[in-house]
């Protein structure tokens, strides 16, 4: 194998310079969507900033501390959630699975407004209690079953 022109070792070595010199200059994918988050959350970050001086890390769940904050929603209907800012967002946590039929389900809703209408806390049981043991007790093979809280919902 022949020995490289000098002027072809040059040519690379300026050319590897110039691309670290570029990639030097060059952020992280991380850093520019941080970048881009809080310049498009403005009102998120102000609301969370009250909020650290009312709650620890000003959020009440741990899975919400977000770097540089935490998005504050507004509204949520279907897959979708708005930030404070306006910012509409694909929501793929949908309240840890418990959101099958998404935010704010029309159907839903009705069946709910119609139970509020009858009123909400009895502190008395209900046919809906029967009917809900029912269906637990038959499906899981449970014996009984009891509704209780702890006071802390």
């Amino acid at each position: 194998m022949s020995n490289p022109d000098p002027l072809y070792i040059y040519f690379l070595s300026m050319l590897y310079c110039s691309w670290c010199q570029l990639l030097s200059g060059l952020r992280t994918l991380t850093e520019v969507y941080k970048d881009l988050y809080t310049k498009k959350t403005v009102k998120s970050r102000e609301l969370w900033l009250k909020l650290t001086n009312l709650t620890p890390y000003g959020v009440h769940s741990n899975w919400r501390i977000f770097d540089p904050h935490p998005l504050m929603v507004s509204r949520a209907r279907g897959s979708r959630l708005w930030d404070v800012d306006g910012n509409e967002y694909i929501d793929f946590n949908m309240g840890f699975g418990t959101l099958v039929v998404g935010h704010a389900n029309p159907a839903l809703l009705e069946k709910v407004k119609q139970k509020l209408d009858d009123g909400t806390t009895y502190g008395h049981e209900t046919e809906l209690s029967y009917r809900l043991s029912e269906v637990l007790t038959r499906r899981y093979g449970y014996d009984m079953v009891r509704f209780a809280s702890t006071g802390s919902e």
